[in-house]
């Protein structure tokens, strides 16, 4: 039954665009949920256009105890009423605002949630499933900032399912000891759960479990490796996108270990290191648990390197390299932005902290020490091999346009694409060639913080966000100040095509003009200069390669967290804390015993990745033989193919670690 709830009307930027919204009710194992069906009419002359059900704040766990790991909800509602979902949860607490994009939501610990926008709640034929996992350092970020209205436009309205959701953050998500008083990684255990969640339920919701994709940005980027790598959420999905951001960028030992967590318990509850090194917790447990949330958050603001990833807990029993080999050979999607640094030297001006006269040799000299701690004795060498690289031999110490660009392209280097090469290298020794790279180079317009004085061609971390989410904040302020174009339309529709092709096919591009990687030479990727992107042959970013995975590991060693104490884990030992974990998952079980969706087994998923193609002939030579558990499933299947100053007294080392409050990652 769907009775008119809301009508709503906005001036759009390429013509008048209207929501229009119905009620939208669906029964699950779980409980019943109402939704909203959503439309802005079939004008694709309109910024936003087409129609999807849409289900707002669906709790995919109970509500979480302070520091324990997050358990599955079984029950929407404890008295079996109809969930009403029809807007957002509130936010896990972060610092500063609920979310990073300004918006007034409110925060809470019970707040892991999730979104479901769909082209058909009730439809018969399964879609695939595109899972998003927002960023922010794991310290930021809210599902409220990809809101369904561009989620609809660009994503759903291209055949299929999005899932957005919350995990906990910041002190609340990511603090630990390593010991039960406080378990490691359960911010991402709480992602563990909502892929858990999707493979039980996006049946009812008109998704295919067998065909899930998983892709962030950002910090989400770096969640989406790490699930590529867990035992525990590895087979939760078919397909990964990872848009600036791998693994290792927020991995406990990447770029040195900060010792957050112990800076943490002494700053906020006086806990000595000694006590703290010594396993002397109970005065830290009392504290926490009866500290305001908003406290235990609280000194983010001055955070420059985001909390960290661990390892040794079943979520990560071993570092990526060890943990590679166990990977599954699926389809990989990852790239990253032409100077992502420069998101936060745009941030830096826009506070007024700096302005392009800081910007010279003394300047970078100083990030770099501020950045480059973890090299140790070496890092005077590191600091003079960067500045020779990215600036010039000969380089004026007082140029202040190359010192700007060079201090972007030296810290994107370091923070970003020398994680990703060894992303895809891990993925290419296990002899999985279905990867495709990409590099945004079309400069930043949509959204844009700051013009760089002298670097207008800046492409810095996040561009992608508006074109993909077709976000309208971003687009009408561009808008307003003669910045946007038809290019950036196009672009915004190419983002969508290529992301849904990826999630739908197992591939960007339906022929084989975006080739994938090959086995050996150089790396191919899609040069995104454009509404019309180019294939480059040259190499992906291979100066920063040298660099980082060659000079650097000369002179350092490998500063990857090689040296942290693990044992190599075991192929029996990572398949026993699969198959442990699996044991353990049927909570619900009895709650469900009348949920239809097919049971996953280790032999369909096999069958389902040997199937995916490499080549469009491929593709289609193999779509009659797709597993799926019914007749009917294979006709809906078969049915897709017939359609389609930093000195001393200008800014002291306190003042440089505010600025960048907000902004790693």
């Amino acid at each position: 039954m769907r009775l008119l709830i809301l009508v709503g009307v906005s001036a759009g930027l390429a013509g008048a665009w209207k929501e229009v919204s119905t009620d939208v009710e669906v029964g699950t194992p779980r409980g019943r949920l109402r939704g909203k069906h959503v439309n802005f009419g079939n004008d694709t002359t309109d910024f936003y256009y087409g129609e999807a059900d849409v289900f707002l704040g669906i709790p995919y766990v109970q509500p979480p105890e302070r520091f324990k790991r997050s358990v599955p909800t079984c029950q929407y509602t404890a008295n079996g009423e109809t969930l009403n979902a029809q807007q957002f949860g509130p936010a896990c607490y972060q610092a500063g605002t609920a979310c990073p994009d300004g918006s007034d939501v409110p925060m809470s610990e019970d707040c892991l949630t999730l979104n479901v926008f769909t082209p058909n709640v009730h439809s018969t034929y399964k879609y695939p499933v595109m899972v998003f996992i927002h960023g922010g350092g794991l310290m930021f970020g809210c599902a409220g900032e990809y809101p369904y209205d561009g989620a609809v436009t660009n994503l759903v309205n291209r055949g299929v399912v999005v899932v957005t959701f919350q995990y906990r953050l910041s002190t609340l998500g990511f603090f630990t000891t390593k010991t039960e008083d406080f378990p490691q990684n359960l911010g991402m255990l709480d992602q563990v759960e909502a892929l858990k969640w999707v493979q039980d339920q996006i049946a009812h919701f008109g998704g295919d479990p067998y065909r899930v994709t998983i892709f962030g940005q950002s910090a989400g980027g770096v969640s989406v490796s790490a699930h590529t790598y867990s035992p525990l959420s590895q087979d939760l999905f078919q397909q990964a996108i990872m848009e600036s951001g791998v693994a290792l960028m927020l991995f406990e030992g990447s770029l040195g270990n900060d010792d957050l967590c112990k800076h943490r318990a002494e700053e906020l509850c006086k806990v000595s290191a000694h006590d703290f090194d010594n396993g002397k917790f109970d005065k830290l447990k009392e504290c926490f648990d009866n500290m305001d949330p908003k406290d235990l958050v609280k000194l983010d603001e001055v955070n420059i390197v985001g909390w960290k990833i661990t390892t040794g807990d079943d979520f990560m029993p071993d570092i990526p390299h060890n943990l590679a080999k166990f990977r599954n050979n699926i389809p990989v999607l990852m790239g990253s932005m032409k100077d992502e640094w420069a998101y936060y030297d745009m941030v830096l001006m826009s506070l007024k902290l700096t302005k392009l006269e800081s910007y010279t040799r003394k300047f970078f000299e100083f990030e770099f020490d501020v950045l480059g701690g973890f090299l140790g004795d070496r890092k005077q060498d590191m600091q003079k091999i960067l500045e020779d690289v990215y600036a010039g031999v000969e380089a004026p110490d007082d140029d202040h346009n190359l010192w700007l660009r060079a201090t972007s392209a030296a810290f994107t280097s370091a923070g970003f694409t020398n994680f990703i090469q060894r992303e895809f290298m891990e993925y290419l020794a296990n002899g999985n060639m279905r990867m495709w790279l990409y590099e945004l180079t079309y400069p930043k317009v949509i959204g844009k913080l700051y013009d760089l004085p002298g670097f207008p061609e800046a492409v810095p971390h996040s561009s992608e966000n508006a074109y993909l989410w077709r976000k309208n904040k971003e687009f009408s302020e561009a808008k307003a100040t003669g910045y946007v174009n038809q290019d950036d339309y196009d672009l915004s529709d190419w983002f969508g095509t290529t992301w849904t092709n990826f999630a739908k096919y197992g591939r960007p591009y339906l022929n084989d003009d975006w080739p994938n990687l090959p086995a050996t030479g150089t790396e191919i990727y899609m040069d995104i200069s454009g509404p019309k992107p180019v294939v480059n042959r040259g190499g992906y970013m291979t100066r920063d390669n040298i660099v980082w995975n060659q000079v650097l590991v000369a002179l350092h060693g490998d500063f990857i967290p090689a040296q942290l104490n693990t044992s190599l884990i075991t192929k029996d030992e990572f398949e026993a804390i699969k198959a442990s974990y699996s044991s353990h998952t049927a909570v619900c079980a009895i709650v469900e015993s009348t949920d239809t969706t097919p049971v996953r087994t280790t032999s369909l998923r096999s069958t389902i990745y040997s199937m995916i193609p490499t080549t469009t002939s491929q593709y289609i030579s193999s779509t009659s033989a797709y597993v799926s558990p019914t007749s009917e499933y294979i006709s809906s299947t078969l049915s897709l193919f017939s359609t389609t100053s930093p000195s001393s007294e200008v800014l002291g080392i306190q003042t440089f670690a505010f600025l960048l409050l907000s902004l790693l990652l």
